[in-house]
């Protein structure tokens, strides 16, 4: 590996900024303090104590910071970017392949960048929570532009050769921003009122002195001033935004003191979702949301005028880019998008210099081939051609769902009755009236519902996108992608059997909510087109697996569940001795028990797992019948369970996005299975990587966490909720015990995680699938001189695998490949 360019912070801002903010603080604090001090008791020599534990605040900010700097420092590799951070007692480093960053983020501090000629830089990846910020660099556009020329290096198409659009904020919708946001000048004077107003009640003569009241007509102008000023300037600010969508990149600038930059890459971008006011629908404009694929951080266009084109343009791009022939047909894809007739318009920020040698986008990506860093799916996955759908919710099926909760009322108005016929009082007319109200209610509101769903919500699909389009007046509308769509699920109730009708769930890489079409109409027509569209055809499955349960598995199943009502049950008949209706509770407690146990037992034979070429899909119900399909490309880690001394249990297979998993329970031959998945997700990798043509198991490293610190960590976590301080020893032994059941091995093509004291767990990431390394240490790790290594994934709220902790973090750190997603030294054969 060539030797990386290392980047630190600039001492100055880093250090000293920070400690002399913390310095103003502490001195007015301090002030503040010794007036209080002085005004409640009697001035002493105690008051000088609060300057000197501001200074001490101010000393220990300081170290805080200089400790910060020397464990502070970025390489950058030609392939990657490794961030190194730390404080006085922990520190941590973040492995970031360019090959998954989402976007680049640019900003310049007014005061900071004038003073200091310095910046922040923020990347954002698939997998990264968070991204890797670079906190006070010198020449920090230099900085961007060497990141930009790093994306081109690793695939990414960045020419900006062609203009799609550009579109800058409505000057209405810039003002009705600014208003939508507290100005902090405004919030100052009522906290001065809230202090002044009782001694002002206490004595109210205060005010008729001259003094005073130019104080407060002084103070209410400053304020007044400063809240106007800060208003003026932020709608300057916000009108300075430019959003430029070329047909391999979206380039966002804002910022008029503060000056800002965005870059994001057309390959890894996912959704959008438009939100229209009310006023902003009106005037044409809407608020723009994209999601990258695995980034938390969303990129909004507030009040953009064209939105809709906007989004067209963008949807049509994204479905291009990640098309598999995407390379000589983007040049005749691209000409097709909607176009607007401005010229460019100079930028506040520096072009790159290598644009001029770089051909259009066309070429480029022809050049690239099969190392584009998006997600490779199998030839044809998305067919083409698919006639769009218009779908709206059926009145009858939402109004009859919602109208479930009546027998309910009926059952506890009748209870009512009841008790009042036992009880021998004058409520019985009064159930009966309570009942008909409620019922009348709950038709009618759910016939309103009914005709409220069917007027505002409104569904396409096409052989691109997936949208849903809520509201009248306030608009709101979400697309996915349907090469970003990781999970379908659709289930269909007993009425929406009888009705054909059917609700569909859609899980995206970059959302954080699934997209939920309820209650649609003409499913037998409507479900073989959707699964079609999106690559899941109708093809008869490899292999059918089926839950096996028995009265063992669904024991074990329901365990910690039947141990708890247990629990609870005896503590109940135990207190019918001081409280006879306890008896009552316990013989609640013992029907949940039953019950759960009864569905399980109804449930379990009901589900099966479907093996197809390319996707996988599970199906089960009791009442509410539910089809789940996932392709392998967008699987991204496979855990199992097996049940104590069984070799039966359940399997989870995890996807990109919010609730984007498959489960199924009681499956037998657990531990094939789980070698028959990671084969299968192992020969349908997320993108195009160099590995060879089946799995290798070889163990390369085998760890162990070190016993001792895992339990002193767990314990001490435990400790912190007090009423289970008693209990400490016997959470110690139990957590020492399970620390010595873990493994992790890292073999040639997957990381493996083994635990379990009594119930087995197994954990596996293949390499193929890993976006993001990351090794970390706090405090009490540095104390017990161990450290802890993440491992996460596209799409990843928290990292699949944690190892840790272990004596050497870096050797596992390093052990790991992430560079292409595969193992070293991998043959081609």
């Amino acid at each position: 590996m060539a030797s990386p360019r290392v980047i630190r912070p600039n001492a100055r801002p880093f250090v000293l900024r920070p400690t002399l903010w913390a310095a103003a603080f502490c001195v007015g604090a301090a002030l503040i303090a010794m007036v209080a001090h002085a005004a409640i008791l009697e001035p002493s020599a105690l008051m000088l104590g609060w300057p000197v534990l501001g200074a001490m605040i101010s000393v220990f900010v300081y170290f805080e910071r200089q400790a910060a700097l020397e464990k502070t420092y970025f390489e950058i590799f030609d392939d990657r970017i490794i961030c190194h951070y730390g404080s006085l007692l922990s520190e941590s480093a973040l492995d970031l392949p360019f090959r998954n960053v989402t976007q680049i983020e640019l900003t310049l501090p007014w005061l900071e960048h004038r003073i200091y000629q310095t910046g922040h830089l923020k990347v954002h990846a698939a997998g990264s929570a968070a991204g890797a910020p670079l906190i006070s660099v010198d020449a920090p556009e230099a900085l961007y532009e060497l990141l930009e020329e790093r994306l081109r290096q690793n695939g990414f198409v960045i020419t900006r050769q062609n203009l799609v659009q550009r579109e800058e904020p409505h000057f209405l919708g810039t003002l009705m921003d600014a208003g939508s946001r507290n100005n902090p000048v405004i919030g100052i004077p009522f906290v001065l009122l809230i202090a002044f107003v009782p001694m002002l009640l206490e004595d109210p003569s205060v005010l008729e002195s001259a003094l005073v009241m130019g104080a407060g007509v002084g103070l209410v102008l400053t304020f007044a001033a400063g809240a106007l000023a800060f208003q003026i300037i932020r709608i300057i600010d916000l009108n300075k935004r430019v959003y430029s969508l070329y047909d391999d990149v979206v380039d966002y600038e804002d910022g008029f003191l503060t000056r800002s930059r965005r870059l994001i890459p057309i390959e890894n971008l996912a959704d959008t979702n438009i939100h229209q006011p009310f006023l902003k629908n009106l005037l044409g404009m809407a608020d723009v949301i994209i999601s990258c694929q695995g980034s938390s951080a969303d990129i909004h266009f507030p009040s953009m005028p064209n939105a809709k084109r906007f989004r067209e343009n963008l949807g049509h791009l994204i479905k291009i880019t990640d098309a598999p022939s995407a390379g000589p047909s983007t040049a005749h894809d691209a000409a097709e998008i909607t176009r607007t007739d401005g010229e460019r318009e100079a930028s506040s920020f520096p072009s790159s210099p290598a644009l001029s040698d770089v051909g259009p986008a066309s070429e480029l990506r022809a050049a690239v081939g099969t190392s584009q860093p998006s997600a490779a799916p199998p030839a044809g996955w998305i067919p083409s051609g698919l006639s769009p759908m218009n779908l709206k919710p059926g009145i009858l099926s939402v109004f009859l769902s919602n109208l479930v909760v009546a027998p309910f009322v009926v059952v506890g108005a009748g209870a009512l009755f009841l008790f009042s016929i036992a009880g021998d009082s004058e409520l019985p007319a009064l159930g009966g009236i309570v009942a008909v109200i409620a019922l009348l209610a709950i038709v009618f509101g759910s016939l309103g519902k009914a005709i409220q769903e069917y007027l505002i919500v409104e569904a396409e699909i096409t052989d691109q996108k997936v949208a849903l389009t809520r509201g009248i007046f306030n608009k709101e509308t979400t697309e996915f992608t349907l090469e970003k769509i990781t999970r379908l699920s659709i289930s269909q109730s007993p009425i929406d059997r009888w009705l054909n009708t059917a609700t569909f769930r859609f899980s995206s890489i970059g959302a954080a909510s699934a997209l939920k079409l309820a209650h649609i109409p003409d499913a037998d027509r409507f479900i073989p087109r959707i699964e079609k569209g999106l690559g899941f055809g109708d093809a008869s499955p490899q292999e059918t697996l089926s839950a096996a349960p028995t009265t063992t598995t669904l024991l074990y199943s329901q365990l910690s569940l039947l141990v708890l009502c247990a629990i609870a049950a005896v503590g109940s008949i135990i207190a019918v001795i001081f409280f006879k209706p306890a008896l009552l509770i316990s013989a609640a407690i013992l029907l949940v028990a039953f019950g759960s146990f009864a569905h399980e037992s109804l449930y379990a034979p009901t589900c099966r797992l479907e093996i197809f070429d390319h996707h996988l899909a599970t199906r089960g119900g009791i009442f509410v019948h539910t089809r789940e399909l996932m392709a392998l490309h967008h699987a991204k880690d496979v855990r199992t369970t097996r049940f104590p001394g069984l070799d039966t249990g359940g399997v989870t297979i995890s996807g990109g996005g919010a609730s984007s998993a498959l489960s199924i329970g009681h499956l037998p031959n657990l531990t094939a299975l789980h070698e028959r998945l990671d084969d299968l997700l192992f020969t349908h990798p997320p993108r195009q990587t160099r590995q060879g043509p089946r799995r290798r198991t070889e163990v390369t490293h085998e760890f162990k966490p070190v016993i001792r610190a895992a339990a002193i960590q767990n314990t001490a976590a435990t400790a912190a909720a007090v009423v289970t301080i008693p209990l400490l020893p016997l959470f110690f032994a139990y957590f020492r015990l399970s620390a010595a059941h873990i493994t992790y091995t890292l073999e040639l093509d997957r990381v493996r995680v083994d635990q379990g004291i009594w119930f087995k767990t197994r954990a596996t990431v293949l390499l193929n699938r890993i976006d993001q390394v990351q090794t970390s240490r706090g405090p009490l790790d540095t104390a017990l001189k161990v450290g802890n290594v993440q491992i996460s994934t596209v799409g990843s709220a928290s990292p699949e695998i944690s190892i840790g902790p272990v004596s050497d973090p870096r050797t596992i750190y390093e052990a790991i490949d992430t560079k292409s997603g595969y193992a070293p030294n991998q043959p081609s054969a």
